[in-house]
């Protein structure tokens, strides 16, 4: 009796095998075939770019290329114009000024005061430009040192912050000699005292904006050059002894070794003249001319 139901159980197994053969070969293969042909470079079942396209990937490159040198020298026009705008309107205004910082009595003085005014907006315009500076370089320098770049940033932000409180200055002594003529400002003598004070305060702020932060600005951004290659070495090293000329003398007239408004420190300041005309100069060559990349 144990036979039949041996066989019997064996067949159920072998039935039950052939099923499960049956479903795995009905199900359909969905892997990719990858057949070669006999002498074909190309594999059948992967593409592979044709020649247009991939002239057509060359050419958004080429694109791309182009803009960013366009969008370089654009900065660099931008930076070489605001750094000559800076230079001579700071020596146009400063020279305007010279008898509000030499006469205590041009507070209680009589008639308009244009030249004052003029300076005033000179100055404004070098805080503008500072900033112009700062923006148009620091995209061309950020990739020697992001961290200097920001400082150079940072600094001449606050050197135009420290232009704009010596403005503000000026203003009100304006203001308090027009009041004066207008009968309106009271006792001569305390506003004799009052212009001391706000000439005194305007000093200051030229000894600490274009005395102490343009030094050390003009030590950051030249560093970044002298890395950068983008400009010829001498220029570089004009800023590098430049700049900590002028901080030097700003020490100096901080602790009373030299005058502030004196021919040694006018002296002093020459060579970071020297290197900003310069800087600006050939900048405006590269943002300019086709044939010269940044």
């Amino acid at each position: 009796m144990a036979t039949p139901r041996l066989h019997s159980f064996t067949r159920s197994l072998v039935l039950l095998s052939c099923l499960l053969a049956g479903t795995a070969a009905a199900e359909p293969d969905t892997t990719p075939e990858t057949i070669r042909l006999p002498g074909a470079d190309t594999v059948m079942g992967a593409s592979s770019p044709t020649a247009s396209e991939v002239a057509g990937e060359h050419h958004l490159v080429d694109d791309a290329s182009n803009d960013e040198r366009l969008r370089k020298k654009h900065l660099a026009l931008a930076g070489g114009i605001s750094f000559l705008l800076s230079d001579f309107a700071s020596f146009g205004g400063l020279a305007l000024r010279q008898q509000v910082l030499k006469d205590p009595n041009y507070i209680v003085g009589q008639g308009p005061d244009p030249a004052l005014m003029v300076s005033c907006l000179l100055d404004l315009l070098v805080a503008f430009t500072n900033i112009g500076t700062a923006v148009s370089l620091y995209p061309l320098l950020k990739e020697e040192n992001e961290g200097v770049a920001m400082g150079y940033v940072g600094l001449r932000t606050l050197e135009a912050a420290v232009i704009t409180a010596g403005v503000v200055s000026l203003l009100a002594i304006s203001t308090l000699r027009q009041q004066n003529q207008a009968g309106m400002a009271g006792d001569p003598a305390a506003l004799v005292a009052t212009g001391r004070g706000l000439t005194a305060f305007h000093n200051a702020t030229f000894l600490m904006g274009p005395g102490f932060t343009s030094g050390l600005n003009t030590v950051f951004v030249s560093a970044l050059l002298a890395k950068s290659n983008h400009v010829p070495r001498w220029i570089a090293i004009l800023g590098l002894i430049g700049g900590p000329l002028v901080f030097g003398s700003a020490t100096a007239t901080l602790t009373g070794v030299l005058p502030q408004y004196a021919v040694l420190p006018a002296l002093l300041a020459i060579p970071q003249f020297v290197f900003e005309a310069s800087l600006a100069s050939y900048l405006i060559y590269k943002g300019v001319s086709p044939s010269v990349a940044w």
